[in-house]
């Protein structure tokens, strides 16, 4: 089943600028080995064998198929459909990949274990909310937030919810954690607006206003951030003025992954 006109559309517009959310969510800076080793663990249990590692800058994804993508050099590589022997998997509204280089994937009912040099998929845990979520990303120390009608601090191992971040906007498709130490998340209006989020300090901002339609993907590489349409469109999103500027691909985009392994490269 297809989620696209189901899931990455079916929100109604609410844009709240600068306004705080209800977090009272204090992260605790762990070591990043501690967090990830029963991550390791995990992802061998489901998909066998070693961990896979992404490589690529930056990782885009269909509701069925994973790509990666090289923006220094345009190019883009077709990894292969989402594939698990247990189930059809279509409908990955989303991706995101650890400092460890660990990618995860979702679709609204569950989280996968995704490898990323083939895009063999397995489910490590059902969601306690299901219907909403459809963006990911991770953060410095591990910690996966998921984007929906809400931010939200999810639990990799069971899939339950531990805090909402901010219910001030609705997700229309993805949010990113930078290297700045805040969120880049795309919430839905006429033309979707990127806002950033703090998680320290509970601020949100205006990043671009009206930057695109249908923005289901934000990535990272190169001290520049994308968004990636659902029509196909790849934006090069200015940090100073937040103005947009189109570059077609062909492909429908459903989520997008920043590589943070390639950011010190």
């Amino acid at each position: 089943m297809l989620w696209e006109s189901a899931m990455k559309t079916w929100f109604f517009p609410l844009i709240l600028i600068g306004v705080g959310g209800c977090s009272e969510y204090h992260l605790d800076m762990v070591a990043t080995t501690e967090l990830l080793s029963p991550l390791d663990e995990r992802f061998a249990d489901v998909l066998g064998g070693d961990t896979p590692r992404a490589d690529a800058p930056i990782y885009i994804n269909e509701a069925s198929t994973l790509w990666a993508w090289y923006p220094q050099r345009g190019e883009l590589d077709r990894i292969g459909d989402f594939t698990s022997p247990a189930i059809e998997m279509t409908g990955m509204t989303d991706i995101a990949i650890d400092k460890g280089g660990r990618m995860v994937g979702c679709t609204p009912l569950a989280l996968y274990a995704i490898d990323p040099t083939t895009a063999e998929t397995a489910e490590l845990t059902t969601l306690d909310r299901q219907g909403d979520l459809i963006g990911l990303t991770f953060l410095e120390d591990g910690t996966l937030i998921g984007g929906a009608s809400d931010l939200r601090v999810l639990d990799l191992d069971t899939g339950a919810t531990l805090e909402t971040l901010n219910d001030s906007f609705i997700t229309s498709g993805d949010v990113v954690a930078l290297p700045d130490g805040k969120l880049y998340w795309s919430v839905q209006g006429d033309f979707d607006d990127i806002v950033t989020y703090d998680i320290q300090s509970d601020q949100s901002g205006l990043f671009a206003r009206g930057a695109g339609q249908q923005i289901f993907g934000i990535a990272y590489a190169d001290e520049t951030l994308y968004g990636f349409t659902g029509t196909g469109a790849v934006l090069t999103l200015n940090h100073t003025d937040g103005e947009a500027f189109p570059n077609n691909m062909d492909g429908g985009w459903y989520g997008a992954a920043t590589n943070p392994v390639r950011w010190s490269d």
